[in-house]
């Protein structure tokens, strides 16, 4: 142990000697472990750390199947009972809604939170226990009963035990408080703040048609996934024998609830855990590099103590010791950085990405880095202390080191080199093919004007406007006020307002269009619930017939409007106008009216889907009460936000705004993703790049200023300035080139990582692997620029004479 600490001593004595190296060789190792602990962190906690439920491996997600997609799809209520009751593979089955807005009151002022509707066998499902209140009921309750988040009952009740059985205001419903959940319960994510409990009875067992429920179950304990899919599958092929006007061609899938809430974003994690890995390893080339340039600058050094009785296994130790010290500071410096990186990923993260609020530098992660740190100090200091004790194959004379065997650290530095290069073009040109998507995908036209528009939202509670009538009225009022305010040019509403609309789709029936089958509706598409003037507003060209008009009204014939999509694909003849259309028995006809062109409301990276606007004056569903309301205006939404709010108090001074924003910010938030994964590999090429420089410098600076003497006796003999310099430069773009060749296959065969963020180009997108070519070409010689300026600047006389 004596021995391990005088290593360590005189391993940082030469450290501080060498400050510039330790300087450069630790602050390279900080960037690669930094990046990597601050990367691994994130993916940790959305992919690999336990959730915090009991026997989390058990809980699953169950989906309904939509026959014209194949994709997963919300469930009916009647299949939700009918899981719950049939299903012997789940121990128990529950089933929420989504997370929306609403306003409460009580114990303070008006506010809103974040709330989710949801069966009460949700809680014994995740397996968690209330930390206030009894344990909650797997049925309906006979009055509404609302589960509160800790945060919530500490933040807007003061932590008073006695809010058991108090009532508070929801959306202007009394909700009896049940239970205050512990503060490290989250679900299904950190935003909810409270539970409302909703019971399913009988008389939802008739409701197949509507698909509302997501649906989440806990497998038996001896119960495997194929065995739960069999099983579901097998009954919703009964089901489906027995309503086959709903359920005709309907499937169901189950997946594990990690897997299935993350799929979204798991690739993507992925390609940044593995773009990290590839910044850590250019950086350990980078600093092997710096270690074999410093291991034969002290070549005389290591043979005088060889000179003195030093044994092989000591100068070994000693060099790993060196490399160790090295590689700990590296790594202090590494958790200091990543510490600043996670703060700035998680605010630059885009929204909905699952579990991300539990990322931090825990345990795992230092214990993750450590390890990481451990292998980067064996990887790169293992050939340069073999070097030390003399692992060249030859022995070398005392006070006389083996120049011949100098030739080997030669191809190593080479070799790191070109590693280096590689990484760094494989991160150019994946960054390079990100940004060219993006500026593709800003390119795309959503099929109307989004300058100068605004979208604010607005919900009314139905206890207080229960009736469609006052719903309307009110909406009506609201418009005539947003329309008075001066600078606004137009204003319209929708239920559905492009981006971050609610996805509401419906099925029909054609008159006089028989289908084929026990369920003769079409295939469901997006319904659009629009005031007079919408198409106006937002700029949508109307192709044929009319647009909605203020007369479409309640009481008059139903009118609808469908766009070219819908009409090309039903109507191909081109006689939608004055087609009628019906979406329930009960429910009259619907004529069409008029057909305008498609828009892209799912983001500018989906296709225009199939739509159909309907008067929101003349909905037939009583729950269709929300409204978003489209203003077109120049004024900056810090102005335009309080105007907004001025005019809904006028209207109903109780009604908060729920959301403000322009339309090109939700169309760029659709791009989260790519534009997150977009600027971190940009970020990550650009550490890639310096790096790369740098070792280009540090292989062609070393072979400078050992070829010193040569490049004097070349001058001294005639060579003049501008070729030496030309020389070294083009000995710079040599070493890379091997780098290049390689990065080049690497970045063919690395496309596919990237492949599913690309929008309007191929991974293999000529002209961005050029550039990336280029940009790493232009950075060898920029890394080559000095040493060349430095030979070509000896005075050859004065270098003979010195040696």
């Amino acid at each position: 142990m004596r021995e391990f600490f005088a290593d360590i001593r005189l391993a940082l004595r030469g450290l501080f000697r060498d400050r510039g190296f330790t300087v450069v060789a630790t602050a390279t190792l900080a960037l690669g472990i930094g990046a990597n602990a601050a990367i691994f962190s994130v993916a940790d906690a959305v992919l690999f750390r336990p959730l915090p439920y009991p026997e989390a491996d058990r809980l699953a997600t169950l989906w309904e199947v939509a026959p014209a997609t194949g994709e997963a799809n919300l469930v009916s209520s009647g299949n939700v009972l009918d899981w719950s009751d049939a299903l012997t593979s789940f121990s128990e089955i529950g089933a929420y809604g989504g997370a929306i807005e609403l306003g409460i009151a009580g114990s303070g002022d008006p506010d809103l939170v974040v709330g989710l509707q949801v069966t009460p066998s949700v809680f014994g499902v995740l397996g968690t226990a209330p930390e206030l209140g009894r344990p909650l009921p797997s049925g309906a309750t006979e009055e509404p009963t609302v589960v509160l988040s800790h945060a919530l009952w500490e933040s807007r009740f003061g932590g008073n035990p006695d809010v058991l059985g108090e009532t508070i205001l929801i959306e202007e419903v009394a909700y009896t408080v049940m239970a205050v959940m512990p503060g490290e319960f989250q679900f299904p994510s950190s935003d909810v703040q409270l539970w409302l409990l909703l019971g399913l009875t009988e008389a939802d067992r008739e409701s197949r048609r509507s698909h509302q429920w997501r649906v989440i179950g806990k497998l038996g304990e001896d119960t495997s996934l194929d065995a739960a899919r069999s099983e579901l599958l097998a009954l919703t092929s009964r089901i489906a024998e027995a309503h086959p006007e709903f359920m005709e061609g309907w499937g169901a899938r189950v997946e594990p609830y990690r897997a299935d809430r993350t799929r979204d974003v798991r690739a993507s994690l992925f390609l940044l855990l593995g773009t990290v890995g590839l910044v850590l390893l250019i950086a350990c080339a980078n600093v092997a590099n710096l270690l074999l340039v410093r291991g034969l600058d002290r070549a005389r050094e290591f043979a005088v103590r060889q000179a003195l009785g030093a044994g092989r296994g000591r100068l070994i130790r000693q060099s790993l010791t060196e490399t160790g010290v090295l590689t700990a500071l590296g790594l202090g410096g590494g958790l200091l950085l990543a510490g600043v990186g996670l703060d700035l990923l998680l605010a630059i993260a885009p929204g909905g990405v699952p579990f991300l609020e539990n990322a931090r530098l825990d345990a795992r992660v230092v214990v993750t880095a450590a390890g990481t740190a451990f292998a980067v100090s064996l990887g790169i200091g293992l050939i340069p202390a073999l070097r030390a004790g003399g692992g060249g194959g030859s022995t070398p004379t005392p006070l006389r080191p083996d120049l011949a065997a100098q030739g080997i650290p030669r191809r190593l530095r080479h070799g790191f080199l070109a590693a280096q290069v590689a990484g760094a073009l494989v991160l150019v040109a994946g960054a390079g093919l990100l940004v060219r998507s993006l500026l593709e995908l800003g390119e795309v036209d959503p099929g109307f004007d989004t300058t100068d528009l605004w979208a604010v939202s607005v919900d009314v509670p139905r206890a207080r406007y229960s009736e469609q009538a006052d719903q309307d009225a009110l909406y009506d009022r609201f418009l005539g006020e947003i329309r008075a305010i001066p600078g606004v040019i137009a204003a319209t509403g929708t239920a559905e307002p492009p981006v971050v609309g609610f996805g509401n789709t419906f099925s029909f029936v054609i008159e006089g269009r028989p289908r084929p089958g026990a369920n003769p509706r079409e295939a469901p598409v997006s319904l659009r619930a629009v005031t007079p003037g919408y198409f106006e507003t937002l700029g949508i060209p109307l192709l044929g017939g009319r647009a909605l008009a203020g007369g479409d009204r309640s009481g008059a014939p139903p009118a609808a409007v469908v766009n070219d999509a819908l009409a090309r694909r039903l109507w191909p003849d081109g006689d939608a106008v004055g087609a009628r259309i019906r979406f329930a028995d009960e429910q009259p006809w619907v004529e069409i009216v008029g057909v305008v062109g498609d828009t892209r409301d799912l983001g500018l990276d989906a296709e225009p889907e199939a739509a159909i606007y309907l008067a929101h004056a003349q909905r037939f569903w009583p729950w269709m009460s929300w409204m978003t309301v489209l203003v077109r205006s120049a004024a900056d939404g810090v102005v335009l936000a309080p105007m907004l709010r001025d005019a809904l108090g006028r209207v109903d001074d109780q009604l908060p705004v729920r959301r403000l924003a322009a339309v090109t910010e939700l169309y760029r938030g659709s791009a989260g993703t790519r534009t997150f994964v977009a600027r971190l590999l940009g970020a990550f090429a650009g550490v890639a790049l310096l790096l790369g420089t740098v070792g280009v410098y540090g292989v062609v600076a070393y072979s400078v200023a050992r070829g010193r003497r040569e490049i004097a006796i070349r001058m001294a003999l005639g060579a003049r300035p501008t070729g030496i310099r030309g020389a070294v430069l083009l000995e710079g773009a040599g070493a890379a080139a091997i780098g290049v060749a390689v990065g080049l296959v690497a970045t063919l065969l690395a496309g596919r990582a990237v492949e599913g963020l690309l929008f309007g180009i191929a991974p293999t997108d000529p002209l961005t692997i050029a550039a990336a070519v280029g940009v790493l070409f232009s950075a060898a010689v920029a890394g080559s620029w000095l040493p060349a300026r430095r030979a070509a600047l000896t005075i050859p006389m004065e270098r003979l004479r010195h040696g």
